[in-house]
C-alpha cells in the first residue's frame, strides 16, 4: 500500500480496502445461499466472524492511516484537537 500523503491518497486507501472487504462478504453471503441444509448454519456462523472481523479491521486500518496521514503532513501538535495527542 501507497502512503497516504494527500487526502484523495487516503480516502483512495479507504476505498480501495472497503471495497475488498465488501467484495468478500458478498462471496460468502453468496456461499450461503448455494450451501446445501446442513452447511448452513455454520457457513452462517461463520459469516458472523468474518463481519465483525472486517470491521474491526476496517476501524484499525482508517485510524492507523489517519495517524500516518497527520504524521506525513507534519502538523505541529498546536493544529491539532486536543484529542490527537498525548501531553
Amino acid at each position: 500500500m501507497s502512503k497516504p500523503y494527500t487526502e484523495q491518497d487516503l480516502s483512495n486507501l479507504f476505498d480501495e480496502d472497503l471495497i475488498w472487504r465488501r467484495r468478500e462478504l458478498s462471496d460468502i453471503k453468496a456461499a450461503v445461499k448455494a450451501a446445501d441444509f446442513p452447511a448452513k448454519p455454520a457457513l452462517l456462523r461463520a459469516t458472523i466472524a468474518m463481519s465483525y472481523a472486517h470491521w474491526e479491521g476496517y476501524v484499525r486500518l482508517c485510524a492507523n492511516r489517519y495517524f500516518e496521514f497527520l504524521t506525513l503532513r507534519k502538523m505541529p501538535y498546536s493544529v491539532l484537537e486536543r484529542q490527537y495527542y498525548i501531553n
